[in-house]
Parts: C-alpha cells; sequence; structure tokens
C-alpha cells in the first residue's frame, strides 16, 4: 500500500470516529517512512479537527475543597458528589 492509501485510509478512520485504528495507521507509517514530514501536519490537522474542549464544571474552590476532603480521609464523599453530578 502507498504512503497516500496509508494516509487516505487512516483519514476516513478518523471521520468515521475509530481514531485508535486511524492511530494504527499513523504509527504503520511513521515505521516505514520514518522521514515523513506531512505525518506531522496530517496529527496536527485531526488533533485540531477532533480535539473536543474540555469545559471546568467546578470552581477552583470547590475543586480544593475535594482535595482537602479527600486528605482528611473522606474520599467516598468526593466520590459520591462526583458521581452524583455525572
Amino acid at each position: 500500500m502507498s504512503i497516500n492509501d496509508l494516509f487516505n485510509k487512516a483519514n476516513k478512520l478518523f471521520l468515521n470516529q475509530d481514531y485508535f485504528e486511524g492511530l494504527q495507521i499513523y504509527k504503520e507509517i511513521l515505521a516505514k517512512y520514518p522521514k515523513n514530514t506531512r505525518l506531522n501536519e496530517e496529527v496536527k490537522k485531526q488533533v485540531k479537527k477532533f480535539k473536543n474542549p474540555i469545559s471546568q464544571t467546578y470552581k477552583k474552590e470547590e475543586i480544593e475543597k475535594f482535595f482537602q476532603l479527600r486528605q482528611d480521609g473522606q474520599a467516598s464523599v468526593v466520590t459520591n458528589i462526583l458521581l452524583d453530578n455525572l
């Protein structure tokens, strides 16, 4: 399979949200063509396209309280609070 075919296959996998298989193809390209510069650009494109932003759901003070509770041996309280908010 040519390098272009491998890139096309990986890109189709990413479009189908089969990220792990797409990454496997990228690893295959890296192994076969370690000096290929296109791979870096393709990876950047995929990260930009499929990266989901993470929104902060807890305020800094709440997070600090969770850590304090954990240090005080009340990890189960923290776990229950977090599970309730899922």
